[in-house]
């Protein structure tokens, strides 16, 4: 009787936390710009911000009170979370498109106008730097027929990818199911896309091909993993190694060096260090894809800024646990 009574309780929960952000989309829509805003976010009623706030910690609880269940294995209700979870983060990633902007200030206009030029003519007029997130723009305006104005909405996708690919991870470092959901709400409820200007107010909100790499960077840490655990040449990770240079030279650096670090503490063999091909391949990849650029002299100092920002603030210790099961 009393098992029955929570699984209403939670039945409607989900309901509610549903309702409510279907309520704020309707409202988005019913309430667009009608003149100038100096500042797009106190524009909108605090209400608003309350609710999906809201929203976003019934995910979040769900997702937590799962992981801590015993049942985990024996039923979903944690997929409901994510769910309001990520739908959430899209209304936020959003809201400002929803209610009519076109597109965001400074670079964001300067990379939608290339992915234009992209699909009218197949090449950027800004350059091949980026290749890879054009194509992928490309793809995906071509496939669903869409005008320019859907590519407002693709880094909102990223952003989406992000977390099932933190999930796939978590699967990797992780044996207990409940740990996997735990770290799953962890980042996927997180609301930094607004609030203070962090890498994520641009990066999951705006279009920038250096940030949609660094968004796809845990899928490809997730191919890393997996190859290490299987033992076995990975064809994705090959692939991910030859295709990132030209998503973002900074990120396939930053990637590689991961690598090496997950590489250096590599467990199962007993060993403190053993030579990784696929760094290796990946280095001469991106060596030859920087080369052909003519950049070299740009991207060397910031690395050396990342490594020295990693070493400071422990910006890589999430990779802790990654050492220890590999």
């Amino acid at each position: 009787m009393r098992l029955n009574k929570l699984k209403k309780v939670q039945k409607s929960i989900i309901i509610i936390a549903v309702l409510i952000d279907l309520f704020v989309v309707v409202w988005a829509y019913k309430n667009p710009i009608i003149g100038f805003e100096y500042n797009i976010y106190k524009s909108i009623p605090t209400t608003i911000w309350a609710s999906l706030i809201l929203t976003n910690f019934i995910g979040y609880f769900i997702l937590l009170y799962e992981s801590y269940s015993n049942k985990i294995d024996r039923r979903n209700y944690w997929i409901c979370g994510l769910i309001i979870v990520i739908i959430t983060r899209l209304i936020i990633l959003n809201i400002s498109f929803i209610r009519g902007y076109y597109a965001y200030e400074g670079d964001h206009i300067s990379h939608m106008m290339s992915i234009q030029d992209f699909v009218n003519a197949n090449k950027s007029i800004g350059g091949d730097y980026y290749i890879f997130s054009y194509v992928i723009s490309f793809i995906l305006l071509r496939i669903l027929k869409l005008d320019i104005g859907f590519t407002n909405y693709i880094s909102s996708i990223y952003s989406v990818f992000f977390i099932m690919s933190y999930y796939l991870v978590s699967k990797e470092i992780f044996n207990d199911k409940r740990m996997q959901v735990a770290s799953l709400g962890l980042v996927g409820s997180t609301l930094l896309p607004i609030y203070g200007r962090t890498h994520f107010i641009r990066y999951e909100g705006r279009i920038t091909p250096g940030g949609w790499s660094y968004l796809f960077m845990p899928f490809c840490i997730y191919l890393y993993l997996k190859q290490k655990n299987s033992k076995q040449i990975s064809l994705p990770l090959i692939i991910i190694l030859i295709i990132m240079p030209t998503f973002h030279p900074l990120t396939a650096a930053i990637l590689l060096y991961i690598y090496t670090i997950l590489n250096s503490h590599n467990k199962n063999n007993n060993t403190t260090s053993t030579i990784d091909y696929n760094i290796i391949f990946g280095g001469l990849v991106l060596a030859f894809w920087i080369l052909s650029q003519g950049y070299l002299i740009s991207i060397i100092p910031k690395m050396i800024v990342f490594l020295q920002s990693a070493s400071n603030t422990g910006g890589i210790l999430f990779l802790e646990r990654a050492l220890d099961s590999m």
